[in-house]
């Protein structure tokens, strides 16, 4: 017997005709920024399995686990009983995509958060965020990609200093706007300092989805496209990499 396929309604219809399309995510390498944990977590490694040359065929090892490189975040990342990858909706895979520029004072200043004042700000400019929006938070951090001391930016005890959605924000976004998910560019959507990933805790607590190692935001329309995302899905995981497109 034929499975049947597993169908799912776009909270707001999307129609496709567009004339721009920009690739969100990074190549993954050994060289792609990644949450570093001490004797836990490490970098991607990739070596052959098979040869061309000795058996007709190339493949490839893969050693990585399931936040490496540009990466989706499920709610059972962080909330108990929530969501794995397998079981996201995929109707929030295609979402109005609202980019919220930080990059200038966040080049000043990196433990610089997105406030609730920040979004008020960009619909003043482009109207409220429309219903099942992706909020994507760009801050010209894929700048260091590459360079994981400068990207991660830690202090002398450990405390990460980069830009990321602050708490009060989230909650906005979860509570007062209809959102399918949030963005950055860093390895961690929480701001910086925050040593309670309150941010991962609000989205994921409302079953929402987070993509972190985001790359080339600044070369698409703050509001107006749309966010294509095409996570791996494999059973019980808490994320995975996901190709990241925007189109307008």
């Amino acid at each position: 017997m034929t499975k049947a396929a597993n169908v799912t309604k776009l909270k707001a219809p999307i129609a496709f005709e567009f004339s721009h399309i920009a690739d969100l995510t990074h190549t993954l390498s050994g060289d792609t920024p990644y949450f570093h944990i001490e004797g836990v977590s490490f970098p991607f490694h990739m070596e052959p399995l098979t040869r061309l040359e000795e058996v007709g065929v190339y493949t490839t090892k893969w050693t990585m686990y399931d936040h490496h490189g540009t990466n989706i975040n499920s709610p059972n990342h962080f909330i108990a009983g929530g969501a794995a990858a397998h079981e996201l909706d995929v109707g929030s895979f295609f979402a109005p995509l609202a980019i919220i520029n930080i990059a200038d004072p966040a080049e000043d200043d990196p433990d610089t958060a997105l406030t609730v004042d920040d979004i008020l700000a960009w619909e003043a400019e482009h109207g409220q965020l429309p219903a099942g929006a992706a909020v994507f938070l760009r801050a010209d951090w894929d700048r260091l990609a590459g360079e994981l001391t400068k990207h991660l930016n830690r202090d002398a005890e450990g405390i990460r200093h980069n830009p990321g959605f602050s708490a009060e924000a989230a909650r906005f976004l979860v509570q007062k706007r209809d959102i399918v998910g949030i963005g950055t560019e860093t390895v961690a959507v929480d701001w910086g300092p925050d040593p309670d990933f309150q941010t991962h805790k609000i989205i994921h607590g409302a079953g929402k989805w987070a993509v972190e190692n985001l790359t080339g935001l600044a070369a698409v329309p703050e509001a107006g496209a749309t966010l294509i995302l095409g996570p791996s899905k494999v059973k019980d995981a808490s994320g995975g990499m996901t190709r990241v497109l925007a189109v307008w």
